[in-house]
């Protein structure tokens, strides 16, 4: 559910995503209208693992609790930037364009 809510929050300055993220790992605190309504979304969905396989959660050393925010852990998710098509197609070119000029100076 937390990768579901994390693709989907685009630059994560939505702060129903934020809550929702944050319930989902601390469920003390109170939901907003809005996270609530997307909780229940992601809860009707079916979700399979191979959907997340760009989604990182890095979670904090137990062992290190003086660190947490407010007394919790709190976990840190990034993501795999897939690359965009021009980008393959620029490395492409550069590693063909090298392989020409090699062959051409045997």
């Amino acid at each position: 559910m937390q990768a579901w809510l994390f693709q989907h929050a685009g630059n994560g300055s939505n702060s129903d995503y934020q809550g929702a993220i944050w319930w989902l790992t601390n469920s003390s605190e109170a939901l907003t209208p809005g996270a609530q309504s997307l909780l229940n979304t992601v809860a009707g969905l079916t979700l399979t693992p191979n959907e997340f396989t760009n989604v990182t959660i890095w979670q904090p050393d137990l062992s290190q609790s003086q660190t947490w925010t407010n007394g919790q852990p709190q976990d840190f998710m990034s993501g795999t930037p897939t690359p965009e098509p021009t980008t393959l197609l620029a490395l492409g070119s550069g590693v063909l364009g090298i392989a020409v000029r090699l062959r051409r100076k045997r």
